[in-house]
């Protein structure tokens, strides 16, 4: 048994659940595994450092001073390399044993900000877990690719989710191919056998169209338009929502926001839906979009649901069993054609699932560690 210490900014038991989860829940069937999560903050009450224990997974909160890229005093490559992000200051007050976290056969971490724990942690191998081009958002600090590059240099194996981030980590940072590894995302099939209705979809007639994914990504003109043509089918979407979210999609009656949902509580939806929505901002595949492979498309591949997206320039080097389209019209008529003659046969799209497993997908990390 191995000692495995997986890192990102997000709760262990949060709704979104990341490929970095699914790699640790794979971990922790044979090892002993444990997960640093967002930090504790003077400010945010009620955070215990001892989180919550998940599929055997132990997660830990610590105390950080420092927080690359969205803090004024740290900026720049300086205060990142010289500064490591665990805090110092606390550590002599905390009722976390830090020695037991100390020399871990394999750090794995899945955020650039708290990467440089591994300063302290003094892992025998080290995993940066690239799932996008952070270099490439909006307003980012240029920093960001000075310590993307260091990171990248430093570590063991690069594991990326989409082959695009793969080829623009490769070119960007002139590595070995061998480096950098795409496993894209994946699914368990365990996790798709609830085949029961939801109370939600008891008032709702199909044909169902569900998005499932964060609405604030979503291009809102485009989903307009093509609801207004097809006003006999039904859109449901789950995922965060705001105020603003719940206006525009209250003009469509054939709209409905059901929220969040847990992980889990996914199945009953997609299992009784006739078509997987994905749709983003067209403007941005180039930019901000150009490492993006959603998640998505695993996941409505797994309960073999036709799938309609916008184009991704993921798609062009990575293609799976899907719709294409970029204006309302093609839109609306590849919903149209999904719900009523299907493209794609549904055993072929169950394969596209079935091959993409996280337990396999672990598997090759494994052996690329050893």
């Amino acid at each position: 048994m191995k000692k495995y210490i997986f890192a990102r900014n997000i709760d262990l038991d949060s709704p979104i659940v990341t490929n970095t989860h699914n790699y640790a829940f794979e971990c922790a069937k044979n090892n002993e595994t444990t997960w640093l999560s967002t930090p504790i903050y003077p400010w945010r009450a009620n955070r215990e450092e001892k989180g919550n224990r998940v599929n055997n997974i132990q997660e830990l909160r610590l105390p950080f001073l420092f927080n690359h890229g969205s803090r004024a005093i740290n900026r720049g490559k300086f205060i990142w390399k010289n500064f490591p992000y665990t805090n110092y200051l606390l550590r002599p007050f905390s009722k976390i044993d830090y020695k037991s976290l100390e020399n871990p056969d394999v750090f794995f971490c899945g955020s650039l900000s708290l990467f440089s724990i591994e300063k302290i942690l003094k892992p025998k191998k080290l995993v940066y877990n690239a799932h996008d081009l952070f270099s490439l958002y909006p307003g980012v600090s240029p920093s960001i690719s000075k310590i993307e590059k260091a990171i990248i240099e430093r570590v063991d194996l690069v594991v990326t989710t989409s082959e695009m981030t793969r080829k623009v980590l490769i070119s960007k940072y002139k590595v070995q191919d061998d480096k950098v590894l795409n496993l894209d995302h994946g699914i368990n099939l365990n996790e798709f056998v609830d085949f029961k209705r939801p109370v939600e979809f008891l008032n709702i007639s199909d044909p169902i169209a569900l998005f499932v994914g964060t609405l604030s990504m979503i291009n809102k003109g485009l989903i307009g338009e093509v609801m207004l043509l097809l006003p006999g089918i039904k859109f449901v979407f789950i995922g965060p929502h705001n105020q603003q979210d719940k206006a525009f999609f209250g003009n469509f009656k054939n709209s409905t926001l059901l929220g969040a949902k847990k992980r889990h509580e996914l199945a009953a939806y997609y299992n009784n839906s006739n078509v997987g929505l994905i749709m983003y901002d067209l403007e941005l595949i180039d930019s901000r979009l150009l490492g993006t492979n959603p998640m998505k498309r695993y996941d409505y591949s797994a309960y073999g649901l036709q799938i309609v997206s916008t184009s991704l320039r993921e798609y062009e080097v990575n293609p799976s069993p899907m719709y294409i389209a970029n204006t309302a019209k093609d839109y609306a008529e590849a919903i149209r054609e999904a719900v009523y003659n299907p493209r794609f046969k549904k055993e072929e799209i169950l394969d596209f699932a079935f091959k993409n497993q996280w337990s396999e997908k672990f598997k090759i990390i494994e052996k690329c560690l050893q």
